[in-house]
């Protein structure tokens, strides 16, 4: 087993090769989504949970300030203007507000959803996803073949009646998101502080 120089880094620069690696390969036996989602729920909600919450046990908030600025940097730009995306144009995604999510999601309205604009924050937009794929509030949309990915977050938490926020976005457009993802998080440097493979489940247990 080899081990991590530093595990908000490495982890998910590993989850990258898997998901470059075997993308296809799922692909041709239709699951690249579930690859997709798999790495976004690990290679995406890890680093953001040790990187953005100052009481995380871990304290990587502290030891990695560099890596916490940067990210907080693209954070509070714009989504479409940030290295998280990166285009002028939101291709796929869509953002709109959910008062209920009662029935089937067809009833929800999702194709009167507008496409981003340039006034969401990338901040916003993150905490959505982290939201939905910590909380397992994912849609699939499309059949036979999954076209849309559907993520809903609480508006509030306290006041459950303000019902959701919903981002909606092509397997393809994520894709390119968590390239991003982990390419900003490549780019920084960070000291290094090694772990082996096998002492992960006790750090993260701990």
């Amino acid at each position: 087993m080899t081990a991590y120089n530093n595990f908000v880094r490495d982890y998910p620069t590993r989850c990258n090769q898997l998901l470059n690696k075997f993308f296809k390969d799922a692909g041709e036996n239709n699951l690249e989504v579930t690859l997709l989602l798999s790495m976004a729920a690990s290679g995406f909600v890890i680093p953001y949970a040790r990187l953005s919450e100052s009481a995380h046990p871990t304290k990587d908030a502290e030891s990695f300030k560099v890596a916490k600025d940067k990210l907080d940097a693209e954070l509070k730009k714009p989504f479409l203007a940030s290295e998280l995306w990166g285009k002028d144009r939101p291709d796929s995604w869509r953002f709109g507000q959910l008062e209920n999510i009662d029935g089937d999601p067809d009833s929800w309205g999702l194709k009167q959803f507008e496409a981003l604009s340039i006034s969401e924050q990338a901040r916003d937009i993150t905490r959505i996803l982290r939201n939905a794929l910590a909380h397992g509030n994912i849609y699939t949309r499309g059949n036979p073949h999954i076209e849309k990915l559907v993520f809903l977050s609480r508006v509030e938490h306290s006041q459950p009646e303000l019902g959701y926020n919903c981002l909606i976005v092509s397997p393809l457009d994520l894709k390119q998101f968590m390239k991003n993802w982990f390419d900003v998080l490549g780019r920084v440097e960070m000291p290094a502080r090694t772990f082996v493979e096998s002492d992960l489940l006790e750090e993260i247990i701990a």
